[in-house]
């Protein structure tokens, strides 16, 4: 008896069969896996520019608590789909109305179709030396 060694064909068409069932599975997967690596960039990148524009906001506060921070730029907006706003609010003691007792600047970027809202609140350094 001389029997060959190997697979038969039902076996071949079998692990074959396997084979792309699992091919079929990942490639499934893959596209979803592109768009949330997308996704991740983009809100790596906003949240990237919002911590470069506080840092200046910080800086420029500390330095001159009065100033406008109107003039600060958000850096990369307008770029890659990044759209940032900010806007500032100021709280006054209620004993003396013109002590500004902290100023709160919030930045809202939209990116990808979402909506990110960053906050930071800088006290008025000038309230220890009272």
């Amino acid at each position: 008896m001389n029997r060959a060694q190997g697979f038969t064909l039902v076996e071949l068409m079998i692990s074959i069969a396997i084979l792309g069932l699992i091919m079929t599975a990942i490639g499934a997967i893959l596209p979803g896996l592109a768009g949330l690596n997308r996704s991740s960039a983009q809100d790596q990148n906003t949240v990237l520019a919002a911590r470069a524009y506080f840092e200046q906001v910080r800086s420029q506060l500390r330095s001159d608590f009065k100033s406008s921070v109107a003039g600060l730029t958000v850096p990369g907006n307008n770029q890659n789909g990044l759209a940032c706003t900010p806007s500032e609010t100021s709280r006054v003691s209620s004993v003396t109305p013109t002590l500004t007792l902290s100023r709160t600047v919030t930045l809202t970027c939209v990116t990808g179709g979402r909506t990110s809202t960053f906050k930071v609140t800088v006290a008025n350094p000038d309230l220890g030396k009272l």
